[in-house]
């Protein structure tokens, strides 16, 4: 699959997640982001391009054929947001171990910050154009 803009991967049945994208989508500055959730046939295709892992437990941003989880895909995406949103790209600057620590205590517990959805809910009420499905 060749992949002409960035991709942002997540998990489809997570609330948490599907609000991260509205978030991203009510706050990105040019419409240049694309999402696919991971459990989706086009993220099959992904998986074997890239190596990438079965079940991930974190965000995955594609971009330019490079890839990038965890703390550093998040704040890659804020790059992608409008003003002042943009500017959190200076936690760059912060030791990626220490990011990537508390990232992961934010994904470990994101399913009990908001409810878990039973069906994958990602494409509901969100521009069809914007999800490679």
């Amino acid at each position: 699959m060749e992949l002409k803009q960035p991709v942002v991967i997540i998990d489809g049945t997570c609330d948490f997640c599907n609000r991260t994208v509205r978030f991203i989508l009510d706050h990105e500055k040019n419409s240049e982001l694309l999402f696919i959730s991971s459990q989706s046939h086009p993220y099959k295709s992904l998986q074997q391009q890239f190596a990438l892992p079965n079940n991930p437990d974190s965000v995955i941003l594609i971009d330019q054929g490079v890839i990038y989880s965890d703390s550093t895909a998040a704040i890659r995406i804020c790059s992608w947001l409008s003003p002042p949103l943009s500017l959190l790209g200076v936690f760059r600057v912060v030791p990626r171990w220490i990011r990537d620590w508390v990232y992961t205590k934010v994904a470990a517990n994101r399913q009990s910050i908001v409810t878990q959805s039973d069906a994958c809910a990602l494409q509901v009420n969100f521009p069809r154009d914007r999800f490679i499905t």
